[in-house]
């Protein structure tokens, strides 16, 4: 368990030398943890943090299509709809726009 952090020398770089030099290493442990040793295990974590972000790059760039594609759309009935009160032809769909 971490000894409590005395908030009135927080920001003093002397004082809490335990936040500075913990390991996360077990004192009784004879072997550190493999994440710390396997190289195997450390490219396994890179790897899955490289595929964490792209799945959230593909969901962001999802939400932009859609985004585009709204716009898009919106700037066509906008055309149409312009076209359509130039030609007198209000109510008229160009198909060809769509």
């Amino acid at each position: 368990m971490p000894k409590p952090v005395d908030l009135n020398t927080l920001f003093d770089p002397e004082a809490n030398q335990h936040m500075w030099t913990e390991t996360g290493i077990e004192p009784n442990s004879v072997l550190p943890p493999q994440y710390v040793v396997n190289d195997n295990i450390k490219a396994g974590i890179v790897a899955m943090h490289a595929q964490d972000r792209a799945e959230e790059e593909m969901h962001r760039l999802g939400i932009e299509l859609r985004n585009m594609v709204g716009w898009l759309h919106n700037r066509l009935q906008k055309i149409e709809t312009t076209l359509s009160l130039c030609t007198g032809e209000h109510g008229a769909t160009h198909g060809s726009l769509v």
